[in-house]
């Protein structure tokens, strides 16, 4: 059986590997040479494999933080409050361009929100300036 520590003997960036390789290529049997360049060839293809999925994790942590970053300063503006406050807009328009799962899609969210209202996107002034707004079913039903 070849153990790990002598499975280096194989690795093509082992510092004697350039040795290794002058052995194969003059004395050894073509196949047993091209036995274990395939295993050198699977190696290095798993360490770069290895290597792109680290960089791949760092870049996804990365845009995770960003994303909470991004998403911590929506919930600071009241993103959704200025949203719902055109729920006649959206409801139009979910009815009349999309699908009725598009409205019980967004109606389901909508039911959740349990923060303030405000008048509009742009005045931020709120429907319920003394605290939380009721449940967000309530607003719906205020057609």
């Amino acid at each position: 059986m070849i153990t790990t520590e002598q499975q280096v003997l194989f690795y093509s960036n082992a510092p004697f590997a350039a040795a290794i390789n002058h052995i194969l290529d003059n004395f050894c049997p073509f196949d047993l040479a091209a036995a274990i360049y395939q295993y050198c060839f699977y190696k290095d293809t798993q360490y770069s494999i290895q290597q792109l999925v680290q960089k791949l994790q760092e870049k996804e942590m990365h845009y995770i933080e960003k994303g909470v970053e991004v998403l911590s300063m929506l919930e600071n503006t009241n993103t959704l409050g200025r949203i719902f406050a055109h729920k006649q807009d959206i409801t139009t328009y979910l009815l009349e361009n999309l699908t009725p799962f598009s409205y019980v899609a967004y109606a389901k969210i909508c039911k959740s929100f349990m923060g303030h209202i405000t008048f509009s996107t742009n005045d931020v002034r709120t429907h319920h300036p003394q605290g939380m707004s009721a449940p967000f079913q309530n607003y719906l039903e205020d057609d």
